[in-house]
């Protein structure tokens, strides 16, 4: 486990810290009546974010939801763009 500071996958300041778990393999055991087995296990690295970022103003859960699947920028909710699909809907129907 190494603690640094990483940049901000939304405004790309170096002010997210983070702690990471380095990639492994652990031995996992399986155990049935009268015998065991076990194999080597890949765990992935993993990132675990401590502090959100003071400039964006992101959580840490969404820090965490980004390095965890890609995400790069906040997806902004255009109010007029859905209120326009749901009349399109509506109308189809």
């Amino acid at each position: 486990m190494s603690s640094e500071t990483i940049t901000c996958p939304f405004c790309g300041a170096k002010t997210v810290k983070v702690i990471k778990h380095p990639a492994h393999r652990e031995y996992k055991r399986s155990r049935g009546s009268g015998q065991s087995s076990g194999q080597w296990v890949y765990v992935p690295e993993k990132i675990e974010v401590l502090s959100g970022c003071p400039n964006c103003n992101a959580s840490k859960s969404e820090i965490q939801r980004a390095l965890d699947h890609g995400q790069e920028k906040r997806r902004q909710l255009d109010v007029k763009a859905l209120l326009q699909r749901v009349k399109e809907k509506r109308e189809r129907e």
